[in-house]
């Protein structure tokens, strides 16, 4: 039976020289963590500290000092920014902007996270 990414890499992380508790281990998503964390436990016989565990961007924040900024955060300072750019327009109550705020921050994240050109993005959308 072919044996998946975190059967081997737990078998790695159990069979190193470093003890469990001293290694640290970093990991994309926390459904990850969750299996790697029990496929560990259910190796090791008896009790044994786990590996410290991060996601990828849990880690660079721990390593960069920065914390992220909640969700509720994030969406005030993009309803600011409206508030800012349509200056003396009609605008939104916050309530109303909240819900398609949020909605805007997710499209955001993806244009982050897929790399995508902005700059290209927002052109098809000018002229749209």
């Amino acid at each position: 039976m072919k044996r998946g990414f975190l059967d081997s890499f737990s078998t790695q992380i159990i069979g190193s020289e470093i003890p469990l508790e001293d290694q640290t281990v970093i990991l994309p998503t926390q459904r990850s963590i969750s299996h790697l964390k029990k496929i560990i436990a259910d190796s090791v016989n008896g009790a044994a500290l786990l590996p410290r565990f991060f996601t990828l961007n849990e880690w660079l924040s721990e390593v960069a000092g920065l914390v992220n900024a909640s969700r509720i955060h994030q969406i005030i300072v993009v309803y600011r920014a409206y508030m800012e750019v349509l200056k003396g327009q009609k605008n939104q109550s916050f309530n109303e902007f909240f819900s398609w705020g949020s909605i805007l921050l997710n499209d955001f994240n993806d244009i982050d996270n897929y790399l995508i050109d902005e700059k290209s993005l927002f052109r098809n959308l000018n002229e749209y």
